[in-house]
């Protein structure tokens, strides 16, 4: 696995992904109304917003297996994985990354809105759930959790993005 900043080219192979792994990794956490409301934000991803962020992807031998993003105030905006390619140590490697660029920018808290499938994931990285929400989405409500993790400046990892 190879982790590389992301270029406008891998759009369709981000959305796709995106969506992919929200109608298949998330299906025992959510109706499946609100799977496709959420799914169907894939087309509202684009190439603009994500080369705003720091944005990184997961690949192996030129397919995509996740992506993720920081955005400049702190929020780690999109954390995804394809169903595939789950507990692989994708979305670890991806995170810490994420995380080690969070540090370098010298954030001291990074936040995430976690959905139900990856609040597990996140608190066992040690974030902390703020609050529970609601989130409306094309006529769906989505409950997410807000959640904050304390940056330990000391702690690096490298990566070879």
């Amino acid at each position: 696995m190879h982790l590389r900043q992301f270029e406008a080219g891998d759009l369709p192979a981000v959305q796709e992904l995106f969506a992919g792994s929200i109608r298949t990794v998330c299906r025992g956490d959510y109706t499946p109304a609100e799977l496709e409301a959420w799914a169907n934000r894939a087309g509202r991803i684009t190439a603009e917003r994500l080369l705003d962020c720091y944005t990184l992807v997961a690949e192996e031998e030129g397919r995509l297996l996740g992506f993720g993003n920081l955005e400049p105030d702190g929020h780690l905006d999109c954390l995804y994985t394809a169903a595939d390619s789950q507990r692989r140590g994708v979305a670890a490697s991806l995170c810490d990354a994420l995380e080690a660029e969070a540090r370098r920018q010298g954030e001291e808290l990074l936040r995430v809105e976690a959905s139900r499938t990856a609040r597990g994931f996140f608190e066992r990285r040690g974030y902390q759930v703020a609050a529970a929400q609601l989130v409306p989405v094309d006529g769906e409500e989505l409950e997410n959790f807000r959640m904050a993790k304390k940056l330990d400046k000391t702690v690096s990892h490298e990566t070879n993005a």
